[in-house]
């Protein structure tokens, strides 16, 4: 079903909050109309969901997850687990920029002063000093402007090429795929539906995968099996827990632990890229200053 969007999708840190108090409301019994008065998005017209998402609160791969939650009467929970994948993105959002102002300010001083022992020896005149100053600002402005815009296509085009090569699926996507299903199945769905309901929120081979499993599971095989046999999660990594905890009738919660532990991990990768990154910049200084030195 497609949602009316009547104002444009906010940033990653507002959503979170606002969601985030949204679901608190909700878990502690406050009224859906009142709870969202509350946090200033007006009464609904519609359906809530319809209403969050054109409030741009919520964006379409989010919708069919909330959805289904509401469906089963934890609406509070959909929306405290978008808010939590948010708030996980903002807190790397901020961490790269945070990480990347003094690379950037000592980038810019190294634009200006690349040119000056040419302009000092005579080699090059006002204007020339000028065009070497605005050459590397333009082409640094266009990457920054590439990186924001076409960051996360780029990052959705890769990793659709390697699904569909076959590999498995990375931490992200197995984090989001446990951390849902858990949620799902600990709402009384069944798990048929529930992977049909996260399917719909994807595309591509993470998509057709998800379709698969989902027809497996609704024609009798297990979900443990049918998430392996269908490169939905890692044999050797996720294989055990998965299939001892469908073994115990204790699927939702051990799904749940253990896309936790591989949150973890990916907070350990994301600290990791912060920390490399101005590294990279700095090097990249380096060979600039150099060519305008020697």
């Amino acid at each position: 079903m497609k949602i009316a969007r009547s104002a444009p999708v906010a940033g990653l840190r507002s959503r979170a909050e606002r969601l985030d108090e949204l679901g608190t409301l909700l878990g502690a019994g406050m009224d859906t109309d009142r709870a969202l008065d509350a946090i200033g998005v007006g009464r609904r017209t519609g359906p809530v969901v319809g209403h969050l998402a054109g409030r741009g609160l919520l964006e379409p791969h989010e919708v069919p997850l909330v959805r289904a939650l509401l469906e089963a009467g934890r609406l509070d929970a959909g929306i405290r687990l978008v808010a939590g994948r948010l708030r996980g993105r903002a807190r790397l959002s901020r961490r790269l920029q945070t990480r990347m102002m003094l690379p950037a300010a000592v980038w810019v001083l190294a634009i200006l002063v690349a040119p000056l022992p040419g302009l000092i020896g005579g080699d090059l005149g006002a204007g020339g000093y000028l065009g070497a100053i605005l050459g590397p600002a333009a082409l640094t402005a266009v990457a920054v402007w590439a990186a924001v815009r076409f960051w996360r296509p780029f990052v959705e085009a890769v990793r659709d090429l390697q699904l569909r090569s076959g590999r498995p699926p990375g931490l992200v996507l197995r984090t989001d795929l446990f951390t849902g299903l858990g949620h799902l199945l600990g709402a009384g769905l069944d798990a048929g539906r529930a992977l049909g309901t996260l399917a719909e929120a994807e595309r591509g081979a993470w998509r057709r995968r998800l379709e698969s499993a989902s027809m497996a599971v609704a024609g009798g095989a297990g979900v443990a099996p049918s998430l392996l046999r269908n490169g939905l999660a890692e044999r050797r990594r996720d294989g055990p827990v998965l299939r001892a905890a469908e073994a115990a009738g204790r699927l939702p919660e051990s799904l749940r632990h253990h896309a936790g532990l591989l949150g973890q991990a990916l907070e350990l990768r994301h600290e990791t890229i912060a920390e490399w990154l101005p590294r990279i910049v700095y090097f990249l200084i380096l060979i600039h200053l150099a060519r305008g030195f020697f």
